[in-house]
């Protein structure tokens, strides 16, 4: 006589109760044989963590340098300086890390070198894919040396930080992130991930969009960028050090990565316009262009929040010589991106409104950029990609960071005249762009119970320069 069979849901609950089972006897196995938790195998290309340094101390070249992959093997704090020696820190993501001498920070080092005596020890603190949270964890641990004056660039890496850098910065709703948290704190999955990848850490993707955002999102990303900005802003002051932040500037020309989903409805009107756009790229007459902006405004008109049908009307306002209307088409199409690499409105907005809260001095890049024509800033010719600029344009940017300075009161010479390369770059020290640290830096992380990791010798006091600084 056949058994009764066992209802399908029945059969489920056993099968997931199995596993549950199974999974939670390996990991009480697990944790009493000690395997390393998470954190001792996160090092390279994570998220900020108190146990995983970005510096360390290096006797031979004499301070400390890079830890983490992500920074410039430029990054260097020397232990000691001569008397009288401005200590100056330019952080930021990959603008600052781009190399040198087409880099922002090497430009300003450059200019400072020319216009300052004795010339200022600066460190490059750039990180590739850096936003706002690992950038206020480098600052934290470089205020320690005695820093005089940061310069800022951030803004441009919030989304893409939150949702590829690290778990604990996934701020997307739901029970997938949940689950990924818990499984990044078993015991078992790190034993298991360090057998599938001996050696090294597990590494996230790195600077990819992903996407698309979800309801919310953008919100809560802009109030820890806020929050990241106050701690940075609020931290500097303690320590003594003067701020400069930079308002990021990108490309308005680059078309958004991802738009929102169009209803089938609207498919008609999204061809008509993508049809006129290429239709005005092959070169056509005036009467094919005023066409060519009927058809992407009635795109726009039936898919407001469109970011592909707001950057078509931009481009078609532009070949019409609209400037007003094209920047005000290509602004909002960039915040209406829903993979936005790029800095948005109301990160800027943020970002100047906790500088004026701290009494901290702005530098607007992308209000620099347009002081050259409006028509080639929303053409992007000073930019390489959506949200780096080419060696003139970081020139220009570096130019009005060192008059901003002086206007606040640092004793530089007006306009120095500093060497440029071939590129038009203003060309950095040379004891600047020497490579220090490991080729490869290994991750540094603290194991379970054991002592806090030794910083090296400890830096000395800062020196003020004069009144106010």
């Amino acid at each position: 006589m056949r058994a009764p069979a066992i209802p399908r849901a029945r059969r489920i609950a056993y099968a997931l109760a199995l596993t549950l089972a199974v999974f939670g006897g390996a990991e009480l196995l697990a944790r009493q044989l000690a395997a390393p938790p998470p954190a001792a195998v996160q090092g390279l290309r994570v998220g900020h963590h108190p146990d995983a340094p970005y510096l360390q101390h290096d006797a031979a070249a004499g301070g400390w340098v890079r830890a983490r992959e992500e920074l410039l093997p430029q990054t260097f704090v020397p232990e000691t300086v001569p008397p009288g020696t401005l200590r100056v820190a330019v952080l930021g993501g990959s603008t600052v890390a781009t190399l040198p001498p087409d880099g922002p920070a090497f430009q300003l080092a450059g200019l400072l070198s020319a216009g300052l005596a004795p010339p200022p020890a600066l460190t490059v603190g750039g990180g590739a894919g850096f936003g706002s949270t690992r950038v206020a964890g480098l600052l934290d641990e470089l205020l320690g040396h005695g820093l005089d004056l940061v310069v800022l660039y951030t803004g441009h890496n919030e989304f893409a930080e939150a949702r590829h850098a690290s778990r604990p910065l996934d701020l997307r709703p739901g029970p997938g992130p949940a689950l990924a948290r818990w499984l990044d704190r078993s015991h078992l999955v790190a034993g298991l991930r360090g057998l599938l990848r001996p050696g090294g850490p597990a590494l996230a993707p790195f600077e990819a969009p992903g996407g698309p955002l979800v309801p919310g999102e953008a919100a809560v990303l802009t109030a820890r960028f806020a929050q990241n900005l106050a701690h940075m802003a609020t931290a500097a002051r303690a320590a003594g050090a003067r701020s400069l932040w930079v308002l990021p500037a990108s490309n308005p020309a680059h078309p958004p990565i991802a738009s929102s989903p169009l209803p089938g409805a609207l498919s008609a009107p999204a061809a008509a316009a993508e049809s006129a756009w290429a239709t005005v790229q092959q070169g056509a007459p005036p009467a094919a262009v005023s066409a060519a902006a009927a058809a992407t405004s009635a795109f726009v008109a039936a898919a407001p929040d469109h970011a592909r049908a707001g950057w078509l009307h931009g481009q078609l306002c532009l070949a019409q010589g609209e400037l007003s209307a094209a920047a005000a088409a290509l602004q909002r199409a960039r915040d209406l991106d829903q993979a936005p690499v790029r800095a948005t409105t109301a990160l800027r907005e943020t970002m100047a409104q906790v500088a004026h809260q701290h009494g901290i001095s702005v530098v607007d890049a992308e209000a620099v950029l347009r002081r050259q024509g409006d028509r080639a800033w929303l053409l992007g010719r000073r930019a390489v990609d959506p949200m780096h600029l080419d060696a003139t344009g970081y020139r220009l940017v570096a130019a009005a960071v060192y008059d901003q300075l002086r206007a606040d009161g640092l004793p530089l010479a007006p306009a120095p005249a500093a060497p440029r390369g071939p590129t038009g770059a203003v060309q950095a020290p040379a004891a600047l762009l020497q490579a220090r640290g490991p080729t490869r830096p290994a991750p540094r992380v603290r194991p379970p119970g054991a002592a806090p990791l030794s910083p090296g010798p400890a830096p000395p006091p800062a020196h003020r320069p004069g009144p106010g600084w």
